[in-house]
């Protein structure tokens, strides 16, 4: 948690979210999963059966993330406060729409989690995520980027 660099963006805008701002998020995650969830959101019945499944997902301590850059919603993320023992979050994603990847918006809404996760007492996030076995995922990247390491990997058979 303290080597994730403090990257501000004033364009950034966030705020924890409420039952007024969840049908927004709920559908800035489903689409902001694409495409590398593409396999998951067939499975489950489509964008609208994960956007409902986002809501439904009521994890006692759970707290979501919703970022806005010049109004638009663009980017979510998620931490589950003391998942693992206290201290310990399990950070569960930076969820950003494809159109505004790879323009420091996800840095910025990693260190405002950070700031967030900090300021519930959190010492330690752990996220997994998953990369085809060529690349690795923009998620994966992010994490990378903003002092994460990789502590373990598994491989996965179809």
């Amino acid at each position: 948690m303290n080597d994730v660099p403090d990257t501000e963006d004033s364009r950034l805008e966030t705020e924890e979210v409420s039952d007024e701002t969840m049908d927004s998020a709920s559908s800035l995650f489903a689409r902001a999963s694409r495409p590398y969830w593409d396999w998951r959101t067939e499975e489950e019945g489509g964008i609208a059966a994960v956007a409902e499944s986002f809501k439904e997902d009521r994890s006692p301590g759970a707290r979501w993330i919703i970022a806005r850059s010049n109004k638009r919603t663009c980017r979510v993320g998620r931490d589950l406060p003391h998942y693992y023992e206290p201290g310990v979050a399990w950070f569960r994603g930076a969820f950003v729409l494809p159109e505004h990847r790879g323009k420091t918006v996800g840095s910025a809404l990693m260190s405002e989690i950070a700031r967030f996760a900090k300021h519930l007492g959190q010492r330690e996030m752990i996220v997994y995520t998953f990369s085809y076995s060529d690349s690795l995922a923009p998620g994966a990247l992010l994490y990378l980027k903003s002092g994460g390491k990789i502590e373990a990997e598994y491989l996965q058979l179809a």
